[in-house]
């Protein structure tokens, strides 16, 4: 026995006695680990759990294992089998004979990227567990959309990449399909690689995968997932139709087809799962339809992006044998953590899982660790699929500890993001968000939700459709929220969603909700809205003011066909059908209308489908069993409801409730139609109820712009190299101010820096996380958008700089022209003309300021500019004066002709040829000499240093001023600037006198 094969046994055996030394208290315990796997969905009451909703997911691997311990783990899915009680198709799991103890429990990744549970007590008899599925977009219906070459949808990213999209085709066969993921739209720039792909032949889901990382994303960004086939071909692909409770999956997003914006109101059959729960997705590859068999032992090699392993996942199609995966530190090197046994979750998929708890099996972004797979027991490992494209670049796999180049195991690895991201709490919201008729007013919505701890408050929203562009917060801390949004418009539908926030912990984000508010001041222009008209018992037939046809319908008081009950009051209209399928409708016809007016109609609406005695619980993208509504009007008034000419919205279905939903058009007669529409397939049952209807005139339609945004930034510099803050201003007289966007850039109206990116109401913003560059101008722009939908051309920023601080003014001066810096602090040593002198308190350096601000001499100044060079002397222009103190003049430094310039700084800060000791242009002196000579703007001194300047006759340093009656030979003192300027090809000292400072001394 070699002894690498030695030192591995004996690893493997003292990590198993570890095992079973930390886990041996449960030797002598099991327990039954139970629980369900639920979709993300709020419409579906579960039928065996009490107060939950959620769609169970069928045939889904779940596994887990015992934290610190080596014991076999939870290997189990969701079929339907004695185990389970048959109950698999509702999502359920349960295995008996398992070891108690503290588990990390997880879905597989096989149809969704996992989701975990952390530190789950399972000893005793523990209650069962909810694994809730998560994604950043989610959304599936049976509608189809064909007949164009590319799809596309927008979404906001929720974490920081994206690793999977599924997507339900219907098409027949294409090959050569690519799906890429965009930023900002679909002309955006290409993020992370593209794949490629073939849609299967008939209705089927197709995943996409990347690596962690691969795709990276910014939260609250706008991305676009493009799906195109080759020239000439379209795929069918699902949309998302019908819409449950007309909530929107992607409220900032929508579809678009051949790169054009299908509807606000659309989207894509998609979801999008993302790193955003502080687990990171490390290696994520599926079979290329290769593998390996009759190893000793497999394993991949693997770049660490988080701090510690969370879960690992192969595929091996063996359902006789436990597997253990061990995390090494090298290949052959010392293991790390505990090593864990498991075992294939279900032989249709055959993925084996194992997990560890957070912090158990620690890691260092960026080193290379080793994770091996073994048969317990021992002997060779069954196959295991592998991935021969190189497409995972942080590693390769292994067999018997021998490197397989190009190739790497098919699996998954995962990992925490950093210490205590995967088991931060998380705030959640238990109840709601709610709207009641009693919380709806004309101009005002008051929305209800309850979450698990305290945390504020906040609702967005938006009139029609996303996106939102209207916000309200309340930042009390509160477990029962009510918060009213006030300022909306009557009549009409908003799309709403909330979320709550508290410190240390993930905030609640609820999905996307229609509320509608009610009419106000212009009247409701229906008959018999409420179906409270009529006489005698329930149901009365026919309904006064309305049409119908397809079903039996009639009004009814809640004691007819199931017990369907009003929205409000005593009265509703309800529809019914027992078997086969169903297609009614329901309208009005209202005359006197005025063309080229808006109108507006809204109706609380429900649908309730039985079959198998029992509520419709699961299968919501299936055709054959379903229920659909959607309102539409006639805006000429016709009362066919397969005209051409109604304007109907998507369809949609509110299950075992009421939505208040709403749709609006412009009258083209002096009469319009209201419809509903209900359809269903398959079921016993197909239920439906309409209440509440209100159909008002508008106001006169907005189709003026908001006036452009007056947009303010913090002045012409900033300090910070990472954050700007600027506000803005806009108004609009008509439809008010709806919402703004806003975007940063190096340029008027670019968005380089930030995408347009929505602010809702608010009129000021601090956009963190920049990486701002010295000597670049910044540009905050912004649009308003009005209550008409229409956007505002962009206001701009003046524009702002980051300016460097610099301690000193020696320090500013190591800086090129252009550079902006802000000193502090500093003395004012003289005015002269439009210029004033700054210099250290030490009179170690001084500097000429550009400007005509009021400034004396002795003030201390803070202030920010522009570098430049003049003749020579070190200047800044275009200044921005902070704060202005009053202080004592400075004195001048005493200096001798020689000395007078002094020497070169640094490479922009020249001396002057011939000087001697420190660089001194910009500060105060007084200098003394016999004039040598005058001139009409000047004149000349000389101390007995005999200097000679070049371009001079004769010696002597230059004085700028006027020489007034001073003749050769006078002796003088003279106060103020030390300058120097251009003398041919180089420099020569200057003095600027301060006013009074000529002073005569004697004459010849």
């Amino acid at each position: 026995m070699n002894t690498m094969k030695a030192a591995h046994l004996m690893r493997s055996a003292l990590a198993l006695l570890l095992g079973a030394m930390v886990a041996g208290p449960a030797f002598c315990q099991t327990t039954t680990i139970q629980g369900f796997v639920l979709d993300p969905n709020w419409y579906a009451p579960h039928p065996r759990a009490s107060g939950v909703y959620g769609t169970g997911m069928y045939e889904y691997g779940v596994a887990g294992n015992i934290v610190s311990s080596s014991l076999p783990g939870l290997f189990t899915n969701t079929e339907n089998y004695s185990d389970n009680y048959w109950w698999g198709v509702f999502g359920y799991f349960r295995k008996p004979g398992q070891y108690g103890g503290n588990y990390t429990i997880a879905t597989w990744d096989t149809w969704w990227r996992s989701t975990f549970l952390f530190n789950q007590n399972l000893s005793g008899s523990p209650a069962p567990l909810f694994l809730r599925l998560n994604a950043t977009m989610w959304s599936y219906a049976p509608t189809w959309a064909t007949n164009h070459n590319e799809f596309g949808q927008t979404f906001t990213a929720t974490g920081s990449s994206v690793v999977m999209v599924v997507l339900r085709n219907a098409a027949s066969s294409i090959s050569g399909c690519t799906i890429s993921i965009h930023r900002g739209g679909p002309t955006g720039p290409q993020v992370g690689p593209a794949r490629t792909f073939d849609m299967g032949g008939g209705l089927g889901d197709t995943r996409i995968i990347w690596n962690g990382g691969e795709v990276p994303t910014i939260p609250g960004e706008i991305y676009y997932v493009k799906i195109k086939a080759p020239a000439g071909q379209s795929p069918v692909l699902c949309v998302n139709e019908p819409i449950p409770d007309m909530s929107d999956p992607a409220p900032e997003g929508a579809a678009y087809r051949d790169g054009v914006l299908w509807a606000p109101d659309r989207d894509l059959g998609l979801t999008i799962c993302s790193d955003d729960d502080g687990v990171l997705t490390n290696m994520f590859l599926r079979s290329g339809g290769t593998s390996i068999s009759g190893a000793n032992s497999v394993g991949q090699t693997f770049t660490a992006r988080g701090t510690s392993l969370i879960s690992f996942c192969a595929w091996i199609p063996d359902a006789s044998n436990n597997y253990r995966a061990t995390l090494y530190d090298a290949v052959g090197g010392n293991v790390i953590g505990t090593p864990k046994v498991s075992r294939l979750m279900r032989w249709g998929d055959p993925e084996v899982m194992w997990t560890w708890g957070p912090g158990e099996c620690p890691l260092t972004p960026g080193n290379t660790y080793y994770l091996e797979i073994t048969r317990e027991g021992g002997g060779t490992v069954g196959t295991v699929y592998t991935n021969p494209y190189n497409v995972y670049g942080g590693g390769q796999a292994y067999v018997n500890r021998a490197p397989q180049a190009g190739t790497d195991l098919a699996g998954t690895i995962m990992e925490e993001e950093s210490p205590g991201s995967a088991t931060m709490p998380r705030v959640q919201i238990t109840s709601g968000p709610t709207v009641t008729r009693a919380d709806r007013a004309a101009n005002a919505i008051t929305i209800r939700w309850t979450t698990n701890v305290p945390s504020n408050s906040k609702v967005e929203f938006a009139p029609w459709h996303g996106p939102y562009t209207g916000q309200v917060t309340d930042s009390a801390q509160v477990t029962s929220h009510v918060v009213t949004v006030t300022g909306l418009a009557p009549n009409t539908m908003y799309h709403m969603r909330v979320s709550s926030a508290a410190a240390g912990a993930r905030p609640a984000v609820s999905r996307d909700f229609v509320a509608c508010t009610i009419d106000g001041p212009k009247q409701n222009l229906l008959a018999n809205p409420s179906f409270e008209e009529g006489s005698g018992a329930s149901p009365r037939k026919p309904v006064p003011g309305w049409s119908y046809t397809g079903m039996d319908i009639g009004a009814a008081d809640g004691s007819w066909f199931w017990g369907l009950p009003p929205y409000h009051g005593n009265w509703f209209l309800q529809g019914a059908i027992n078997g086969g399928d169903v297609d009614a409708r329901v309208w009005q016809r209202v005359t006197g209308v005025t063309p080229g007016k808006r109108y507006n109609f809204t109706c609380a609406v429900t649908s309730w489908m039985r079959e198998n005695d029992t509520w419709k619980y699961d299968v919501w993208h299936n055709s054959g069993r379903l229920d659909q509504i959607r309102i539409g009007i006639d805006p000429y008034g016709g009362t066919n409801p397969d005209s051409a000419n109604v304007q109907w919205t998507p369809n949609m279905y509110s299950h075992l409730r009421y939505t208040t939903i709403g749709t609006s058009a412009v009258a083209a007669s002096s009469a319009i139609t209201v419809f509903i529409q209900m359809r269903g397939r398959g079921g016993q049952w197909h239920l439906y109820g309409v209440d509440d209807c209100i159909l008002t005139e508008d106001a006169p339609p907005d189709t003026t712009p908001p006036a452009i945004p007056v947009v303010t930034d913090e002045g012409t510099y900033t300090l910070s190299t990472t954050q700007l803050t600027f506000s803005w201003s806009s108004s609009d007289p008509e439809s008010g101010i709806a919402g703004y966007r806003y975007a940063i850039g190096t340029s008027p109206g670019a968005a380089d820096v930030v995408p347009w990116t929505d602010a809702g109401l608010a009129t000021q913003v601090t956009r963190t996380g920049l990486n701002l560059s010295f000597g670049q101008v910044y540009y905050a722009n912004v649009i308003a958008r009005n209550g008409a939908g229409l956007d505002s051309a962009v206001g701009t920023s003046d524009g702002i700089r980051p300016a460097r601080q610099a301690l000193t003014i020696a320090q500013a001066k190591s800086y090129p022209d252009g550079t902006a810096v802000r000193l502090t602090e500093k003395i004012a040593s003289a005015r002269i003309g439009s210029a004033f002198w700054i210099q250290e308190a030490d009179r170690s350096s001084g500097m000429r300021v550009q400007s005509s601000t009021n400034i004396n001499p002795g003030n201390r100044v803070t202030l920010t500019g522009l570098l430049a060079t003049a003749g020579g002397e070190r200047r800044l222009e275009a200044v921005e004066i902070a704060s202005v103190t009053a202080g004592t003049s400075p004195e001048p430094l005493v200096m001798g002709n020689r000395t007078l310039g002094g020497t070169e700084l640094n490479a922009y800060t020249p001396g002057v040829p011939g000087a001697i000791g420190p660089n001194n242009v910009g500060l105060l002196v007084t200098v003394y000499g016999r004039v040598t000579g005058t001139g009409e703007d000047y004149f000349t001194i000389d101390d007995g240093a005999g200097v000679q300047e070049s371009g001079s006759p004769g010696p002597g340093v230059r004085v700028q001023g006027a020489p007034g009656a001073l003749q050769t030979g006078d002796t003088v003192a003279v106060t103020g600037i030390s300058s120097s300027q251009t003398a041919g090809a180089t420099y020569r000292r200057l003095v600027l006198p301060v006013i009074g400072g000529i002073r005569k001394l004697a004459g010849e």
